[in-house]
């Protein structure tokens, strides 16, 4: 059995580090003015913006959040394996915000 759970704690591990993350990332960080704020990111095709202001919600709770800053732009990437290369656009995004 401590195999099995040593197992399962490597395996999500690796999806977390390999961008497999279902969820947006959320970092504490600090604001332009030294506030305590949570930055936010939810970029790539899994997620959209309404992703990032759960995310932020989630980290708030029910005191709520104001945006700091807000970002969205356009990023294109590709990859290569042995089945060839597949080009793609998607979008970076984040938002910085401080809890109410």
């Amino acid at each position: 059995m401590k195999n099995l759970a040593a197992v399962m704690t490597l395996m999500v591990g690796a999806l977390m580090s390999s961008g497999c993350a279902s969820v947006p990332r959320v970092d504490q960080t600090f604001g332009p003015q030294g506030e305590p704020a949570f930055a936010v990111s939810c970029s790539g095709e899994r997620f959209n913006m309404d992703s990032c202001y759960s995310a932020a919600g989630n980290a708030c709770g029910p005191r709520g959040y104001n945006v700091i800053s807000r970002t969205e732009e356009p990023w294109s990437y590709s990859t290569t394996n042995d089945r060839g290369t597949k080009a793609a656009t998607t979008a970076k995004r984040s938002i910085l915000v401080a809890c109410k």
